[in-house]
């Protein structure tokens, strides 16, 4: 599997890993281009705000591996709050 984190932002993927060290399961979550929510939808109610793949609930981790592997071009750092990250 190719190693998105070489094309992303440098920064992005080690505050993700960052986030991951303290045991939060972390996700990528859509950003902001040109004023719009990059998932496309003109109307979107959450710009930049909602995770970028369905069932982030069990997707979000806390793995360095699979965060270097998810496609953070153009995304945001999400964190999954619950039981999961101990963030309640």
């Amino acid at each position: 599997m190719e190693d998105k984190a070489r094309t992303a932002a440098p920064n992005l993927v080690r505050d993700a890993l960052t986030l991951a060290d303290r045991g939060w399961k972390v996700l990528p979550a859509y950003g902001v281009v040109d004023g719009r929510c990059g998932c496309g939808n003109l109307d979107c109610q959450s710009p930049g705000k909602h995770p970028v793949f369905s069932r982030w609930q069990d997707r979000a981790t806390a793995v360095a591996g699979q965060i270097r592997s998810m496609d953070w071009n153009g995304r945001n750092v999400a964190v999954a709050t619950g039981r999961g990250s101990n963030l309640l």
